[in-house]
């Protein structure tokens, strides 16, 4: 989606002929992202009304129980916050979850993260994970393995893989923002 809004604000403003310094506009455009990410102002707009911006997909739910059903291992990671998360995920999800006979669609994943101050997670050296109670709230218990249905907020990539075990090597990575979904990972990697 970043990449598409840089191309689509650029191709306005040629279509209109207004002169611009591109490294202005991705500026600019960062800068806005930043601030309604920081002010949760995009998360708190979906939350109420998430039909207008979400499509749920059955083929999502069946794809993440074919990959489990592999035995490949799942782990989302998210800057997002739990609430954010958790309500789009229930309405993407829906029953299906129920009708895999699933607490909850948290255990369609190994390991959930949320708050992941990404792309700094992936340079921080001993940062540790907390667990977020069933009210979201962070819970005071040291965390010593990821428990799959549990979300984890906070922590870096050293932490992840000593808890883990996963290695770069055998991770497949995706994202939807360039930096710090695809750069960063890249470069904590090397």
């Amino acid at each position: 989606p970043e990449a598409c809004l840089y191309a689509d604000v650029m191709e306005l403003l040629i279509s209109k002929n207004q002169p611009f310094e591109p490294s202005y506009v991705i500026q600019d455009i960062n800068s806005a992202i930043g601030f309604t990410h920081m002010t949760e102002l995009l998360h708190r707009t979906i939350v109420v009304d998430p039909a207008r911006y979400l499509d749920p997909n059955p083929n999502l739910v069946k794809y993440l129980t074919r990959i489990r059903e592999s035995g490949r291992s799942t782990f989302l990671l998210t800057n997002s916050p739990y609430y954010f998360v958790d309500a789009g995920m229930k309405y993407l999800m829906g029953d299906l979850i129920e009708n895999l006979g699933l607490p909850c669609w948290t255990h369609l994943f190994d390991i959930v993260i949320v708050e992941a101050d990404k792309p700094t997670f992936y340079h921080q050296r001993q940062q540790r994970f907390r667990k977020l109670n069933p009210d979201g709230s962070p819970s005071l218990e040291a965390v010593d393995e990821f428990v799959r249905g549990e979300v984890y907020t906070g922590g870096g990539l050293e932490e992840f893989h000593r808890l883990s075990g996963y290695r770069e090597s055998n991770v497949i990575y995706m994202g939807d923002q360039i930096y710090s979904d695809l750069v960063e990972p890249q470069k904590a990697t090397q």
